[in-house]
């Protein structure tokens, strides 16, 4: 029995750590005047009261987004908007970084807020009651409805904030600022860049670091220069607040043609491959991908990637900003610790690119490889044995960047065919093959070798 009970007690000293949640606070929560109740009671975690997510927002009246995936949530009321994330510290309020005392965590099957940051970001007052252990919260004062921006006010607050991303391949792009020194942009303007700078809309040049953070999925990447800018962020909404038909502005820079303003609405909303897109009528060419898309209230909600040319049809498409969130946290750590570099297999892939020797066989012409008209073959030579082991060094993922981007690339030799065969060959031997289609991403490139 004695070994029982001081099992018990290391059991519940364990579980009673520093930041474990006390469930028997009997903390009352009060809106008005009005005791709240909820069906997970308010804890204290850190000397901080945690109330039910869902439950003190809307008896604030906001509305709130779940995202599971990414465990977050977005709440708007009035001209506030509040973004959240489970086990994180960093909340965005209206487009900016705020460190919490205590994360937004899971306790009983319930995501707990801390209320009194829920509150005051809400425009409510917030006290403590010690003689009766309740958090008093009087909405009298709230935010009212947030104010649009119109186009002109839109631009003077953050065209300096859009940059021209230049690599050392010649791509040129579109980037914004999320801290002072870091800016969001594609990760297919610099996947196979070594270098790069920051061109500012005052032809100021930085230096880049290297790569942050990135998602080849959400094609989203995170850079860093290696000197701060003084460049502020901009303000983030969320694709989640937005709704089909709101007008949108977006800055970038398509054709190199900096800064450049463009307007239009919200199309559609889509989903491919788990990743979220705001279909928009705004033109999206080449240069403006990378660019920050703006709602009517300033807030950045979309990084404009993708525009199909000659459709007739204004189908252009922006990522939606909230797959980013999880990394504004990054905005908040040392500058100088921060850690950011280029993959050093961008170096090895851009120099096999210059020295690979192209032969393209198109099925449109009569062949001997049994090619329809739909189809075409792309063989890429290495030219020797130094090239040799430098492509067979490369991962598989460097592989397929380099089989579809060489592709993707040359295009123009094979105009009209749905599939392209490409292989990578040495001497006489085929060392490796894929089935490429226009447009397709890196992850869904398969190679398949030849039988030894």
């Amino acid at each position: 029995m004695k070994k029982i009970l001081i099992l018990l007690l290391v059991v519940f000293a364990v579980l009673a750590g520093p930041g474990m949640a006390n469930a028997s606070s009997g903390i009352k929560v009060t809106i008005d005047g009005k005791e709240q109740h909820y069906d997970q009671p308010p804890v204290l975690v850190n000397g901080r009261t945690l109330v039910p997510l869902r439950g003190i927002f809307e008896s604030l009246g906001a509305k709130i987004d779940w995202n599971g995936d990414t465990q977050t949530v977005t709440a708007t009321r009035g001209s506030t908007t509040i973004v959240l994330q489970v086990g994180s510290k960093l909340a965005i309020k209206n487009g900016q970084p705020v460190t919490l005392d205590v994360e937004a965590q899971l306790i009983n099957g319930r995501t707990m807020v801390p209320v009194r940051f829920v509150g005051e970001a809400l425009g409510a007052g917030v006290n403590w009651d010690s003689g009766t252990n309740t958090v008093v919260i009087s909405t009298q004062g709230m935010t009212a409805e947030r104010r649009k921006m119109s186009i002109q006010e839109i631009v003077a607050e953050n065209d300096h904030k859009v940059v021209m991303v230049i690599t050392d391949n010649n791509s040129r792009a579109s980037a914004f600022a999320v801290g002072d020194g870091l800016f969001l942009t594609n990760y297919h303007v610099v996947d196979e860049a070594s270098k790069a700078v920051i061109l500012t809309k005052d032809k100021k040049e930085y230096e880049v670091q290297g790569i942050v953070a990135y998602s080849e999925q959400q094609d989203l990447a995170l850079l860093k220069t290696k000197e701060k800018t003084g460049i502020p962020s901009v303000k983030f909404g969320s694709a989640k607040q937005a709704q089909k038909g709101e007008h949108v502005i977006a800055i970038g820079n398509p054709l190199s043609l900096s800064n450049t303003v463009s307007e239009g609405i919200i199309s559609s909303f889509r989903q491919e491959s788990g990743v979220d897109l705001i279909q928009i009528s705004v033109p999206v060419t080449f240069g403006s991908s990378g660019g920050a898309l703006f709602n009517e209230y300033g807030e950045v909600i979309g990084i404009t990637t993708l525009g199909i040319i000659n459709s007739g049809a204004d189908l252009n498409f922006a990522v939606a900003i909230d797959h980013a969130t999880p990394w504004l946290e990054t905005t908040h750590q040392d500058f100088d610790k921060l850690e950011a570099s280029f993959p050093e297999e961008n170096a090895v892939i851009k120099s096999l690119k210059e020295r690979i020797k192209k032969h393209v066989v198109d099925g449109m012409y009569k062949n001997n490889l049994g090619l329809s008209t739909t189809e075409a073959a792309m063989f890429l030579e290495l030219t020797d044995e130094t090239d040799l082991k430098a492509f067979s060094g490369l991962s598989e993922q460097g592989k397929k960047r380099l089989m579809l981007t060489y592709t993707a690339e040359n295009w123009g030799d094979v105009l009209g065919v749905d599939y392209c065969y490409t292989y990578v060959v040495y001497g006489k031997k085929k060392l490796v093959a894929a089935t490429i289609t226009y447009g397709m991403s890196v992850d869904e490139v398969e190679l398949v070798y030849p039988e030894q």
